[in-house]
Formats: structure tokens, sequence, C-alpha cells
């Protein structure tokens, strides 16, 4: 909330100064009034912050004598361990059936008041967050999805650091979560944040109920999102793979040596080659080849180790590459010998360089692991043996939906021979018209 200096035309031609007391959006409407003084503009936004902090965003829904009737029973609200905010839901909840009874307002707080099952204790917000943050991390929450959380729950906590946990309504979150113009796969996540927060808040005993999730028997979510639409899963075709591969091969930069103060031609993306091997012909996630270490890589034992502690389900994986990838595995790690990493430091700055060479802008989402799905799959038709190598479950019945007759980006229908000649892309000087040995688990 803030006070702003307006300046008015008067017709006249004269300007008149005013002060705008901008509370933002109460109840679903700005409230933003204007005033003579500075004083008088930010004693308004005062009243306004202790009317919120005291009887919640729901009052604003109430007329002057249902909040006449309530102050009668605040005493014994307040006895009971209830806030308003809880005592308006019930009373909005049911108005028409009250209003088709007969039923009055103080009535209905009575009811409440005499059902009501208080919480143990309250918090505010700003105090719930870094405790649930640091719960979170002791179970062993990622770095990442942890980032994610916090992002999610410091936009909805702008505003509302001072407001205890119970005193958040549907309606409220309901608004917050459509009125951002996200999209829906945003909305779901916001929503999960302040769900998984509330959960925890219940289970501390901060709170009673969450009452943003459905309940047992309720047939409808409390706050109905729009329905997510699939992304159309899409694959690179053999041509464009081999190409990137080539690319990140055999392109030159010119680089100033710092010893000698001349400039050189040096390879540009050589380092980005291990990345492009195991995300393309081993369906690895980028998130999970960060964390992975070329220590991981047996060429003994024709495997790649993707640790538990690394992987996205936290299942470890051991995937048997194809006989193209060991062979593309060994010439990077002879070209790039040095550090531990599969991803180079300066990773993004370099990726972003490399796709605008490579010709394959906009990127898909996730599109070098469906390409290693899709041709696995068109060329062993081994359902089992693809889930086994994404390190999916079994158990999951719309996998092959997903990966059955994929296109690329360029139309084509991911077939057998497709993915024959996919699987055969060797580094030179392989003769590219040998029969593929591809490991079918």
């Amino acid at each position: 909330m803030k006070v702003r200096k307006r300046t008015r035309k008067l017709k006249s031609g004269k300007t008149k100064v005013l002060w705008e007391a901008d509370c933002g959006f109460i109840g679903g409407k700005r409230v933003a009034p204007c005033f003579s003084t500075e004083d008088e503009a930010r004693e308004y936004i005062a009243i306004q912050q202790e009317r919120l902090k005291t009887y919640g965003e729901k009052s604003y829904s109430l007329t002057p004598k249902e909040m006449q009737e309530y102050g009668i029973l605040l005493d014994k609200l307040k006895e009971a361990g209830g806030t308003f905010e809880e005592a308006v839901d019930t009373w909005i909840r049911i108005q028409k059936r009250m209003a088709e009874k007969g039923v009055l307002f103080d009535e209905v707080l009575e009811f409440w008041i005499n059902y009501h099952k208080p919480s143990v204790k309250s918090i505010t917000l700003e105090t719930a967050l870094p405790l649930f943050y640091a719960e979170k991390k002791r179970l062993g929450m990622k770095d990442t999805s942890l980032v994610a959380l916090k992002s999610a729950l410091q936009s909805f906590a702008v505003g509302r650091h001072d407001r205890l946990l119970d005193t958040f309504t549907i309606a409220e979150v309901k608004l917050f979560i459509s009125s951002n113009g996200w999209m829906p796969k945003t909305q779901k996540n916001h929503l999960g944040a302040i769900c998984n927060l509330m959960n925890w808040a219940v289970g501390e005993g901060y709170l009673h109920k969450n009452i943003f999730v459905r309940g047992s028997g309720e047939k409808k979510h409390p706050i109905e999102l729009p329905r997510i639409v699939d992304e159309e899963i899409t694959s690179f075709s053999p041509e464009v793979c081999e190409k990137m591969l080539y690319v990140a091969l055999n392109s030159l930069r010119k680089t100033k040596n710092k010893n000698t103060g001349k400039y050189e031609m040096r390879y540009k993306f050589r380092q980005l080659l291990g990345y492009l091997i195991l995300a393309m012909f081993c369906g690895i996630r980028p998130a999970e080849l960060k964390r992975t270490s070329r220590k991981n890589i047996s060429f003994e034992n024709h495997s790649v180790v993707v640790r538990g502690m690394d992987a996205k389900t936290k299942n470890r994986r051991v995937i048997t590459p194809s006989e193209n990838a060991l062979f593309w595995l060994e010439l990077w790690m002879g070209l790039c010998p040095e550090g531990d990493a599969i991803i180079p430091k300066n990773f993004d700055r370099l990726w972003a360089e490399f796709r605008v060479v490579a010709g394959v802008t906009p990127w898909p989402h996730d599109v070098l692991r469906h390409t290693t799905a899709s041709m696995h799959y068109a060329y062993h038709q081994n359902l089992a043996a693809v889930k086994a190598l994404l390190g999916h479950s079994t158990k999951e019945t719309t996998f092959e939906s997903h990966y059955h007759s994929v296109q690329t980006i360029d139309g084509q229908t991911v077939s057998k021979a497709m993915a024959a000649r996919f699987w055969n892309i060797y580094p030179p000087p392989r003769n590219s018209a040998v029969e593929p040995n591809i490991a079918a688990a």
C-alpha cells in the first residue's frame, strides 16, 4: 500500500494537488481513494491495513449492517478461537439457503462458534515460510525444486506477509491464481505450492484444516483450474541429430591467447559433445547431467550410471549406451580430457550460440529425450525397455501413446527405417552403413 501525489486539472485551468491512498486490489476490487492532504491518505491506509489484519479481505464483502452484527459477536468468536475470515466463509457459502429460510447473520455466527474446532495456534505467513523451507530442505527436496517452490510462494506473499495462515480464503487464493495471466501449468504449480504450505501448517498444528484441497467425499476441487493440454511430443530426425553432432565436433572460432596476445583458431563447441551424446542417445535429463560426473561413464562395463541422488525420481538407473553412443563418448573424452563435469560451466552461453549455429531454433521442450525414446521404441517396439531407459515406472499406461508415431520437427513420422539411421550415426571415420548394434535395455 502506497501514498502517491496526484495532480488534477480543474475547469478553471488551475491544478489541484491530491493524495492517492493506493491499497491495491482488496476483495477483487481496486481501492485507491484520493484525499486533500497526505496525512489523510496515510491515515486511511493505516485503517485499511488494520482492517485487513484483523478481519481479512472478506470483510469487504459484507454490508455495514452485517459488520455491525458481527461486532456484537466478536468477543464470543475470539473465545472460540476462530477468525473472522472463517466465519464470513461460512456466511457466504450458505447465503442462498439463509435467504430462503430466513436465517439471520448472527444465527450463522452462533452456529459456527458452537461447532468450530479452533486451530492449535496461528502464525503469520512471514513466520511460516522460513520454517516451511527449512523442513522441505531437511526432508531432502532438491535445490532446483526448492527454488521453484520459493518463487511461487514469494509471489503469493507480496502484500500478505503479516497475514495469519488461517485468514486466507478460497476466493482470495482463486483470485491470485487466475488474475496473473499464467498458463494452466503455471497456475497448477502455484496452487500446488500454496496447498503444500497449508498441508505442512496442518501437520504442525498451525491450521485445523487445509481448505484448499479436496476433502473426502467432495466431488469437486475447491479451486478448479483450466485443463492442461499436453504439448505434442516431437523428435529430431537423424539428419538433424547428425548435423548437431558434427557442428559440435568441427566448429572453429577465433580466440585470443592470453599468454601470447595473438588470436588462434580453436574448436568452439566440443565441450558440449558429452551433453549432446548422453541426452540424444541415452535420454538423460539436462538436470541429471548437471549432477552426473564423468566417473559414472564406464567403457569397460558399457554403462552410464545415474545415481539416485542425481536422478529426478530419486531412483538409481544403469543405462547401457548404444554402440554408436559409446564411439561418440570415447571420441569426446579423448578430445576433452580435462575436468570431471559433463556440462561445462559456461554451458548456457555456449548452448544458446550452438543452437543458432546448428540452425535448431526454437528448441522444443525435452526434444533430445523424446528423440531417444521415440527412436528406441520405433526400432525395438519394446515398451518396457524404453521405460527402463528413461527411468519411468512400469505401471504407466499412457507411455505407448506418447511415443507411438511421433513426428519430427520437419513433419516426418518416426519409422523403424528412420530409427535405424539414427542408431547408425557414428563419428568419423566409421562407416555409417554398418548395421547398428543397439542395446535393447
